[in-house]
């Protein structure tokens, strides 16, 4: 099991089932305003995303599924979201990579529709999944990511690290998640940096 709280065992491979769980994401929120959290949790065998759970605790939803039971919210089967460009739809990218331009981002940026920042990748992860926003960009770790990359797979979107190398699921990265038209937008506009 890897976790933010740091409890579970010392993971050094991806071996066999590996667990991964975030108690509290998006603590700022939870501290400060009370909602836009949330509690998520991701398996993985062998090194393959297998199962994703995300829940958004104040709107009282929970994201769960894989690729071979299909995704949800709750009880509810939740369509594929749409393959749209980057013009059409919102992104959110971490505030402090946005404020730097680290990695070409504002130009990300100017080419979407608008900018979000929640503070929590589970809660951003359910906007993906319902079409809400088309892209998440942002340094994450481990257990940030395992949960929403099940999800967000199942869903048909790509999620890749910066440089579109294979993700690391036993380090933090920067990942760029979102409809495979944006991504492939994304990575040409980042790497002209």
């Amino acid at each position: 099991m890897v976790s933010e709280e740091g409890y579970g065992d010392l993971v050094t491979d991806m071996s066999g089932l590996v667990f991964f769980v975030d108690p509290i994401d998006g603590t700022m929120n939870f501290v400060k305003r009370g909602d836009d959290f949330a509690s998520m949790i991701g398996a993985y065998i062998d090194g393959k995303p297998l199962i994703g759970a995300i829940i958004d605790v104040m709107g009282n939803n929970i994201y769960h599924g894989g690729k071979e039971i299909g995704l949800f919210i709750n009880d509810e089967r939740i369509d594929i979201p749409r393959n749209l460009p980057l013009v059409e739809g919102l992104v959110d990218v971490s505030a402090p990579m946005a404020l730097a331009n680290k990695f070409n981002v504002q130009d990300v940026i100017k080419k979407s529709s608008g900018f979000r920042v929640y503070g929590s990748a589970g809660i951003i992860f359910g906007h993906l999944l319902t079409g809400k926003e088309v892209m998440y960009m942002s340094y994450l770790a481990p257990w940030d990511l395992a949960a929403g990359r099940v999800l967000c797979e199942a869903a048909g979107m790509s999620v890749v690290s910066i440089d579109d190398a294979p993700i690391n699921m036993l380090k933090s990265q920067v990942v760029i998640v979102g409809t495979q038209k944006v991504v492939s937008e994304a990575l040409t506009t980042v790497k002209t940096r």
